[in-house]
């Protein structure tokens, strides 16, 4: 056990330092690049500005002139510094302002220490030096802009990186090796029965033609015994050569069958791994999730005036969760047989209804767009969940559709909608979504439906816990960050699911459920007004969306053995998450505010549902 738990160790370790290799590598590359494009176009942009600068001194200065030459006196001017602030407020290519008197001593100034651009200052027998400290506003605030970008960006293809590289190690490589080591432990006890393929690159393959090569020797003596045996028996006529071969064989007889096996040319399966069926969910829901920075904007500006604006993104989403329910309901009663093209039709549905957005003007045809694209999903991803191999470790599958789907997917979504724009990156999503349609399909597999209601009041607070979990989940990440903070500022919306989504991946699930429920609370608390004084907004939004993540991952992760036999009560609490999400701007609340009663709710739930809780 413990040289298997090490190895788990090593294996993840390696793919923390190709994670971690991964993302030097794009922050590398990319601050070259920036660097480069700094070097080229600074003196450019630095020409701009000081010529920017030089007309709002020049104006300035002699505005100043005009009221020396009117005889006042230079320390007599009256309101010359909030007047020289709001130059610095309105000119973007002016950091700072001081005017000087003739000895060089400052009379009026917007910060100390002011150097830069000089312009003299003679009117009504006085002298005086304005003096301007310039700034790029091109420069400075976009590469700020595009470092915090180019940041991002190589945080997700370091995570990406470390996904491919977890997959591969612990759902391919290290069943291969388990697969060589049950090959060499049965060699060893005389037993070569065992088929062991032989297809494929690397050293484990090579491991396994290396013991092909050692079995075939015995294979050969195996054909040249059955050759014998049958010789045997057909001259023994009486049955008195059997009688002497029987004991003979019986030391053989475990490798009897070695005849009818020809070493290295095992049929490759036709079942697909874990592995496999991990990878097409993870990247379903990878693409599928890097809309919602997108969805509540998009539905907002197409927004119908029947409709106010904080309830505008609530139709779409309802509507896309339903259909969602209705496509698992549909995949339900499809036989397993037309699982597979069932799947790969969802998916292409899924792929035009998001590249549709593209041509998109009307709020109802974007409503209706959004129902096709969970149609799709629900009849894509329902057989792919249902394999029972994926699902035997719900905490790990909740962790891994966490990273994929509110850290990976939104961030690869504002990234791209930063770039391009929020209609190219529904048309770029629907391409990704079309490609990987064939892929996407999921093999036939045995799946019992959802587990039947069961009736003890514990149980019942367990689903009502995953609902209540979901819909404070889906209020963050599907409207009140889009709706708010992300509406123009795709990246920093992104950033917030993102903290929500690596709050839910770190989560423990041996916190206690009440005060999980109660980190959820405190998010909510903060936006009281009240706590302003304690924490900035601009800080509040990063802490509220890591403390919901951690609260609801924790919860999520308590309860995940019912989370994936209770789909579409999870889907149901993502839809109502949407509905509740505006509530509290009714009163004139933040709307982050909402999550103060949630937070109680699931406090109040989770002490009901502690006697149920799933291994």
């Amino acid at each position: 056990m413990r040289r298997l738990e090490a190895r788990s160790l090593r294996d993840r370790l390696a793919a923390m330092v190709i994670a971690i290799a991964v993302a030097m590598a794009i922050a590398a590359g990319g601050w070259r690049v920036l660097d480069a494009a700094w070097a080229e176009s600074a003196p450019g942009l630095d020409g701009a500005t000081r010529l920017g600068a030089e007309a709002v001194g020049r104006a300035l200065s002699g505005q100043i002139e005009h009221a020396l030459a009117l005889g006042i006196p230079l320390d007599k001017l009256v309101r010359v510094e909030d007047y020289l602030k709001s130059v610095v407020a309105s000119a973007p290519q002016v950091d700072a302002v001081a005017l000087l008197d003739e000895a060089g001593r400052p009379i009026f100034t917007t910060r100390e220490g002011v150097a830069g651009l000089t312009f003299p200052v003679n009117g009504g027998g006085q002298r005086a030096t304005l003096v301007l400290s310039t700034e790029s506003p091109f420069l400075n605030a976009a590469t700020v802009r595009l470092e915090i970008l180019l940041g991002a960006t190589a945080l997700l293809g370091g995570m990406i990186a470390f996904l491919i590289a977890s997959l591969f190690l612990e759902m391919h490589l290290a069943p291969a090796r388990a697969r060589l080591a049950l090959a060499l432990a049965r060699a060893a006890r005389g037993d070569f029965a065992v088929a062991i393929p032989t297809t494929g690159r690397g050293r484990t393959t090579a491991a396994f033609r290396a013991l092909a090569r050692r079995i075939e020797p015995v294979h050969v003596a195996a054909r040249h015994i059955a050759d014998g045996i049958a010789t045997v028996r057909a001259i023994d006529f009486d049955g008195s050569l059997s009688k002497r071969l029987d004991p003979l064989l019986a030391t053989v007889a475990a490798t009897r069958g070695l005849a009818d096996i020809d070493p290295g040319e095992t049929p490759r399966s036709t079942v697909p791994s874990p592995a496999a069926i991990a990878t097409r969910v993870l990247l379903l829901v990878s693409l599928y999730a890097g809309a919602w920075p997108l969805l509540a904007n998009f539905a907002i500006d197409r927004g119908t005036d029947m409709i106010p604006a904080p309830w505008r993104p609530v139709t779409p989403l309802f509507a896309e969760a339903v259909a969602v329910v209705l496509g698992m309901l549909i995949c339900r009663s499809i036989a397993p047989s037309a699982s597979r093209v069932a799947a790969a039709l969802g998916t292409a549905l899924t792929a035009l209804a998001f590249t549709a957005v593209f041509w998109c003007r009307s709020y109802d045809l974007f409503v209706a767009l959004r129902a096709a694209a969970g149609l799709g999903l629900g009849v894509a991803l329902t057989p792919l969940l249902r394999d029972p191999r994926l699902t035997a470790h719900p905490r790990g599958l909740v962790a891994l559709i966490g990273l994929t789907g509110l850290v990976i997917g939104p961030l690869f979504g504002g990234l791209v909608a930063e770039a391009i724009g929020r209609r190219g990156t529904f048309a770029l999503l629907g391409i990704a979504l079309l490609a990987i349609a064939p892929r996407a399909a999921a093999m036939p597999a045995a799946a019992a439906g959802d587990t039947a209601l069961r009736l003890n009041f514990p149980a019942q607070a367990g689903r009502l816990l995953q609902l209540l979990s979901l819909m404070t989940l889906a209020a963050l990440v599907l409207v009140i960050v889009p709706s708010g903070p992300g509406f123009d500022n795709y990246a920093v919306g992104a950033g917030l699911i993102v903290a929500a989504g690596l709050g839910l991946v770190v989560a423990p699930a041996t916190l206690p459920p009440v005060f999980a429920g109660l980190l959820v609370g405190v998010a909510g608390a903060l936006w009281l007004s009240a706590a302003g004084a304690v924490l900035p907004e601009a800080w509040r939004w990063p802490v509220s969306s890591m403390l919901i993540g951690i609260g609801v991952g924790s919860l999520l992760k308590w309860q995940a053995a019912g989370l994936f036999r209770h789909g579409r009560s999870a889907i149901a609490g993502l839809a109502l998450g949407a509905v509740v999400a505006p509530v509290a701007t009714i009163p004139g609340f933040a709307a982050m505010s909402i999550m103060l009663p949630l937070g109680v709710l699931l406090a109040g739930v989770s002490m009901l549902a502690r006697g149920r809780r799933n291994p």
